[in-house]
């Protein structure tokens, strides 16, 4: 932590990486908070929940392990944590945005700031608001990088430290990324061209230039140059070798992408090369095409159920939750009667990210009638039950789960108190099947 108020009282410096972490943000609230708006404790929980609702909605990816206990949402892994960091920093901008010029030395990518960012010497500035990027700001950066790179690397002092180089490596890598974001492929790899010549074996210079700048562009023979002489370099690197491969299976699928493609002018492609292609897109990244194509292929109502649960299995993978959801609302009460009860978990699963437990509780409704004796898929329907209000439903539910779940689903039940407000009732309208003697009977469903 860094707090120099005798230097400069009028600058706040606050690292993006530590905003989750509560007892951080306590600290910054006794620094700052009488001065520029900071979240408070409550506030900073929200993020929480609102990187929770994104996810759900498909407006971010689930970077993260998500768990969901006893009310409280649980965030583990790195990139998880810096989705709930972005969050935090998007909060502290827009609410002193107009107050206070915002700068940003980049650690992780946070990509909501990309609009507002221009390029300030080492760093970035986030501007109050979106911005384009001019001549002039791209040729005031690329003058002074220019300039700084010869300068340092004709420094023997700068050579022989390799902390210094990975630092400044690091910096040039951000502002190359801001290039590549919006597009400007040009000076994108001007700018991690520099980043490698001040640091060669930077992991974040030479894949993201491979990742960010070659590979939109089709540009398979520079991005395997480029990670072959890294992997040439750093031969303990096997991220490197993982990363070749993937780039021989990405021109493989961009390859094969073209070849259905063509066939779509003439009317030739089939349903199911129409659904290899849909997954080319998925894998691909070609969220636009992917879009296209599955609202086409999701047009012909004639298809079997089982084509628009595979749009939805795509969909998903994708991360369009809500598109997902669109598809499946047609296919439960289509599947074919001998389809396997595990479809239908499967259905539920899916829908879970989009929020929607009308769709849910239907198709679990349907796995239950095929799997009476599941107690934890009982549960899975209570909860869902309560979420919409439905406490006859829920209480129904619950009761089958303990019938057919015994000792242990009364263990569970006991223990989860969002099923206080109907546990009685269930419990007394089950308490002749919680016996041991007794033996557990299959409920008598819909």
């Amino acid at each position: 932590m860094i707090f120099c108020p005798k230097v400069r009282p009028d600058v706040y410096l606050i690292t993006q990486n530590a905003l989750a972490d509560n007892t951080y943000m306590s600290v910054m609230r006794d620094l700052y908070g009488d001065r520029i708006w900071i979240p408070s404790q409550i506030e900073s929980a929200s993020a929480f929940q609102r990187y929770v609702d994104d996810v759900r909605a498909g407006r971010r990816p689930q970077n993260a392990d998500l768990r969901i206990e006893d009310g409280r949402v649980q965030v583990s892994g790195a990139l998880g944590v810096m989705e709930i960091n972005g969050i935090l920093a998007q909060m502290i901008f827009e609410h002193n945005r107009y107050r206070h010029p915002f700068y940003v030395e980049e650690s992780y990518v946070i990509r909501w700031m990309y609009p507002y960012l221009e390029p300030h010497g080492l760093i970035m500035k986030i501007n109050a608001d979106m911005i384009n990027l001019t001549d002039e700001m791209i040729r005031n950066d690329m003058d002074f990088w220019d300039w700084y790179t010869r300068r340092l690397i004709g420094n023997k002092r700068f050579v022989r430290d390799i902390v210094a180089r990975k630092s400044f490596s690091k910096l040039r890598s951000a502002i190359a990324g801001l290039y590549a974001a919006r597009g400007r492929f040009r000076e994108a790899e001007r700018a991690f061209q520099e980043a490698r010549i001040l640091y060669s074996l930077s992991p974040e210079a030479n894949f993201r230039l491979a990742q960010e700048v070659y590979l939109p562009q089709g540009r398979f023979d520079s991005a395997k140059e480029v990670i072959a002489q890294f992997s040439k370099e750093d031969p303990g690197n096997r991220q490197a070798t993982a990363f070749l491969q993937q780039i021989n299976n990405f021109q493989e699928m961009t390859r094969k992408i073209a070849e259905l493609e063509a066939l779509i002018p003439q009317g030739r492609l089939t349903v199911e090369q129409a659904m290899e292609l849909l997954g080319l897109y998925q894998q691909t990244g070609q969220a636009p095409k992917l879009l296209g194509l599955a609202g086409t292929i999701l047009s012909n109502t004639n298809l079997p159920p089982m084509f628009p649960y595979q749009v939805a299995v795509i969909l998903h993978k994708a991360g369009r939750f809500h598109e997902a959801a669109q598809a499946l609302e047609g296919v439960i009460g289509r599947l074919p009667s001998d389809a396997p009860a595990e479809t239908y978990l499967e259905i539920a699963r899916l829908l879970s990210n989009a929020g929607r437990a009308d769709l849910m509780s239907r198709s679990l409704q349907e796995y239950l009638k095929r799997r009476p004796m599941d107690w934890r898929a009982w549960l899975d329907e209570a909860t869902l039950e309560l979420s919409m209000r439905k406490t006859n439903e829920a209480v129904r539910a619950l009761e089958f789960a303990l019938r057919s779940g015994g000792p242990e689903a009364y263990n569970a039940v006991s223990q989860n108190p969002a099923f206080v407000p109907v546990r009685d009732q269930a419990m007394e309208r089950a308490r002749l099947f919680l016996e041991p003697a007794v033996p557990r009977l299959q409920p008598n469903l819909w």
